[in-house]
């Protein structure tokens, strides 16, 4: 065999293992390919607006002078926690009053001596009028009639005594119930000074300053909750029906502004508008669990107006309600 040979059976040795080796990538990667789109399983939504779950407006629930605020707009607050305080300076001197008396009238509920010595004086008149009845018995004559009338009249008039003493003791008795619920209605008006948030979230606006007046049932503050957002976004009817897309799992993701890494949070639809729109769509509304930073629990991950996209998993359906997954 001449060289000139020898070096074409090489080249189509290479070459033939070169075509092989190309064949086989291009099949791999259309296997991976493949497989890519086989295991993302639901449907990509874009255009998403993201909003608060809820947001509340706190009332004044009486009228007054703003006397405290205990927060700023933009900070979050738990449930229960303050708002704001109204003037209390009147009430608290009425409930002061009002407890006063109340102890005075325990004190008078409390004091049995008046009906200790009544029922004493009760029970020696009572003797002293049946021994001088019982002499009368034996000896009659004895005892004159005016002495027995007298200690008759005594006698009476320590039983009206020991009644006399009853009656005291049970007005005293109705006094500290009635003092009791005058401080339990001057309690609850102090209560109703303050107004509290009532949901976990932050403060998203404040009406009232430190020293303005609020009338009652004026709104002073709004709060929001952020630990669920709801996600709201237009579906194609050709993608899915909008009979099965309430209780469907989906995710949301979006980059990370500094590092470009995307972050992804879980949630599900919670509702679908009977209202179709033009072009076959409808709109669906998924409730997010949103999770706090990590590094940072006072900030949260994601915020409402932020730019993501959502995947829905098309016949997926949630095993529970996002309320009732996680409660912070």
């Amino acid at each position: 065999m001449t060289s000139e040979s020898r070096f074409l059976n090489t080249f189509c040795v290479f070459a033939l293992a070169a075509l092989g080796g190309f064949v086989c990538a291009k099949a791999a990667k259309a296997q991976n390919t493949d497989a890519t789109a086989v295991g993302i399983h639901g449907i990509e939504v874009e255009e998403c607006v993201v909003q608060f779950a809820d947001e509340v407006d706190v009332p004044a629930l009486e009228s007054g002078r703003v006397a405290e605020m205990h927060v700023k707009a933009n900070q979050m607050i738990g449930a229960g926690a303050p708002v704001l305080r109204l003037g209390d300076q009147s009430l608290l001197i009425r409930r002061k009053a009002a407890q006063m008396r109340m102890t005075s009238a325990q004190k008078a509920a409390d004091a049995t001596f008046e009906l200790d010595f009544a029922q004493s004086a009760l029970k020696e008149a009572s003797e002293e009028l049946e021994i001088n009845l019982k002499i009368n018995a034996d000896k009659g004559g004895t005892i004159t009639r005016d002495r027995i009338r007298q200690l008759r009249i005594a006698a009476k008039r320590a039983t009206l005594e020991v009644a006399r003493a009853r009656q005291q003791i049970e007005q005293a008795q109705v006094e500290v119930s009635l003092q009791q619920s005058e401080i339990a209605v001057l309690d609850d008006q102090l209560r109703r000074l303050h107004a509290d948030s009532p949901l976990d979230g932050v403060v998203l606006d404040l009406r009232k300053s430190a020293g303005e007046w609020v009338e009652k049932g004026q709104t002073v503050a709004t709060v929001a909750r952020i630990d669920r957002l709801h996600v709201h976004a237009f579906m194609p009817s050709e993608r899915i029906s909008p009979m099965s897309c309430v209780g469907l799992q989906v995710s949301v993701d979006w980059p990370e502004p500094r590092t470009g890494i995307r972050r992804s949070l879980q949630g599900q639809i919670v509702s679908v508008d009977p209202q179709r729109l033009p072009g076959s769509r409808f709109r669906i509304h998924a409730e997010i669990i949103n999770q706090p930073e990590p590094k940072d629990n006072r900030h949260w991950q994601l915020n409402p107006g932020a730019d993501v996209r959502m995947i829905v998993q098309a016949g997926s359906i949630a095993s529970g309600n996002p309320k009732n997954s996680i409660n912070r």
